[in-house]
């Protein structure tokens, strides 16, 4: 009887470390599910980010075309005025000469 008890009681502490030891892997686990859910949710609100400022650089890139089609449509209208100016002038130039 007395070994009977001596047994249980082996038995328990046994099962008692192994049940602390499998606490401690829990809650290791727990920590590094935290740790990998605070990073998943960071890098979610950095995508969130990277794409209101992709969004902000698309708009901008499409302004700038704009301006530079705006641009130069009005270099070559200023090209043109040039080359009549220097056309006006060049005849002007001729009938003063003859």
């Amino acid at each position: 009887m007395l070994k009977d008890s001596i047994r249980q009681w082996d038995r328990r502490q046994k099962i008692a470390e192994e049940l602390k030891t499998r606490e401690q892997e829990l809650e290791i686990t727990l920590a590094k599910q935290r740790e990998l859910e605070a990073r998943i949710q960071a890098l979610g609100c950095e995508q969130t980010d990277i794409r209101a400022q992709n969004q902000q650089l698309h708009s901008l890139n499409k302004q700038l075309q704009e301006q530079l089609e705006t641009s130069r449509e009005e270099l070559q209208k200023a090209l043109k005025q040039l080359k009549f100016l220097q056309s006006n002038t060049a005849q002007e130039e001729r009938s003063r000469e003859r």
